[in-house]
């Protein structure tokens, strides 16, 4: 396969969670249309994400594409020893079968107390999406 388009967003967007058992949107997201059903989409998401120190405190994350959540619990999980900035990064490999527009976005959860994502203008998220032709 070759790659046949590109697309992608960067933000610089400070995410503040609570306790969630459910994934929330940590609001990066963007649109791409496959030019063929056959195409698969490469999404690369990168990151630092701060979670507080705790025995047994983790975060996990997920790609959700339109409604439906494509990594689910085999989504990325973060254990945290330390309260420190972690560089994340996740990268998925999507078949949507699909010449419509498409949105994916970015969703986490975390077990608590508080976790943060990016820091004003330091270290941005970026997220990226790749049509591969087949």
């Amino acid at each position: 396969g070759k790659v046949l388009q590109c697309v992608s967003t960067s933000d610089t967007v400070t995410l503040i969670n609570t306790t969630s058992t459910t994934y929330v949107t940590n609001g990066i997201d963007l649109d791409i249309t496959p030019s063929a059903t056959s195409s698969k989409i490469l999404l690369l998401y990168q990151h630092n994400m701060y979670l507080a120190a705790g025995a047994g405190e983790h975060m996990g994350m997920t790609i959700y594409r339109d409604a439906t959540d494509l990594a689910g619990d085999e989504g990325l999980i973060l254990n945290q020893l330390n309260s420190d900035w972690i560089p994340v990064s996740m990268t998925y490999l999507d078949s949507p079968s699909s010449t419509s527009s498409l949105n994916y976005e970015i969703f986490f959860k975390t077990s608590g107390p508080t976790c943060y994502g990016g820091y004003a203008d330091w270290r941005p998220a970026s997220f990226v999406a790749l049509e591969i032709g087949a």
